[in-house]
């Protein structure tokens, strides 16, 4: 019988590494329970908090550890091996357990932060479920862990919902466990260990939809990584609040977005397809005059990301991000394009930038086919 209020040592730790889930998550159960009572004193409150966030941690290794022991069921015509996830009673699942041999492939990479997070994710999976998408995404990956974050755990919810085999490992745990310090000294172990995870997985292509993190040099190599940067590929980098900010200082009059494949250098790997739109004219003329006179810095300081331009240059873009990236699976779907780790090729095999030196122009086929009218 354990201690509910013993101290975590090695022992502690070692014994927990030993023991089943059901047993982990009896312990975690009287661990909250007795939380919840409130009859503790702090000091012992806060040593069973500490225990509590441990066996949660632990549970959740040990159902990552179970999701990912897939079993193999037979051998397509090219040799590769395929493979059942977990069941879902969702009826529009869109996981690896409906696929056939002939459909695109999808890893997913997201942080799932917040609502754009679910927003694309939901967007996909709906064109998936609605056949105008023949793909499936084989698992969904995050660098967070349940309970880390409240929209976090909203976003893997979703994921369940979907029937996704989910995969986690915290990034903030990773670093606290491995010396403290910022990521770029952990990056290449993280993405090892994430990596390992990952293993009987075998995507052609994996989206980064909100991922926070820069991927390295490994990472890069092992997967074609499909990023969808809000701006065109000439245009700013940054975070897509950087990007609103640099072109309203420069007085930009296009912007658009784009998905490039990831690699070291942020936001310049080889570029697949991109759209554009117009910042000026009738819907934009009252907010540039408003911000005529104001340098970038007053208008950061007064109004921030509340100011009239910014949102609405935002609210353009957002539009047509989900619209671009469903394009470009598509494109990959039908071979139109094809991705490999650090390459972009035409549907010959040739490099895309001979014909196509800012990858596919997808304009026209998002604003008459795919982004709905907007009434005024």
């Amino acid at each position: 019988m354990h201690s509910m209020t013993e101290p975590i040592t090695d022992a502690w730790h070692a014994e927990l590494a030993a023991q089943p889930f059901e047993e982990v998550y009896r312990r975690l159960e009287e661990t909250v329970s007795q939380l919840e009572q409130g009859e503790l004193s702090l000091t012992d409150s806060e040593r069973l908090y500490v225990q509590g966030m441990e066996l949660a941690h632990r549970c959740q290794q040990l159902l990552t550890e179970t999701e990912l022991r897939i079993t193999q069921v037979g051998e397509p015509d090219d040799g590769r091996s395929t493979a059942s996830a977990p069941a879902s009673s969702a009826s529009d699942d869109c996981s690896v357990a409906s696929r056939d041999n002939h459909v695109l492939r999808v890893g997913w990479f997201s942080t799932g932060r917040g609502e754009g997070s679910r927003g694309l994710l939901n967007f996909v999976c709906q064109a998936i479920a609605d056949r105008r998408l023949d793909a499936t995404i084989d698992f969904v990956f995050s660098n967070r862990e349940p309970g880390e974050a409240a929209g976090s755990d909203e976003f893997f919810r979703l994921v369940q919902q979907y029937g996704i085999p989910l995969a986690t490992l915290s990034s903030t745990r990773y670093r606290r466990e491995h010396g403290g310090g910022g990521m770029n000294r952990h990056r290449a172990g993280f993405d090892r260990k994430a990596m390992r995870l990952l293993e009987p997985y075998q995507p052609d292509v994996c989206v980064l939809a909100g991922y926070m993190l820069i991927f390295g040099a490994e990472m890069c190599r092992r997967y074609p990584l499909l990023n969808l940067h809000g701006a065109l590929p000439d245009g700013p980098t940054g975070t897509w609040q950087s990007v609103i900010w640099q072109l309203i200082e420069s007085g930009a009059t296009r912007t658009g977005a784009m998905i490039h494949l990831a690699t070291e250098q942020v936001d310049r790997g080889p570029v697949l397809s991109h759209c554009s739109l117009p910042i000026i004219g009738r819907e934009f003329d009252a907010d540039w005059e408003a911000v005529t006179d104001s340098g970038i810095k007053e208008l950061q300081a007064a109004e921030g990301e509340d100011n009239a331009l910014f949102r609405r240059i935002r609210e353009e873009g957002y539009r047509r991000e989900p619209h671009l990236l469903l394009a470009t699976l598509r494109a990959v779907a039908d071979r139109r394009l094809q991705v490999r780790p650090g390459e972009a090729l035409d549907g010959d095999g040739e490099p895309l930038a001979y014909m196509y030196r800012q990858g596919l122009p997808l304009t026209d086929e998002i604003e008459a086919r795919s982004l709905p009218k907007r009434r005024d």
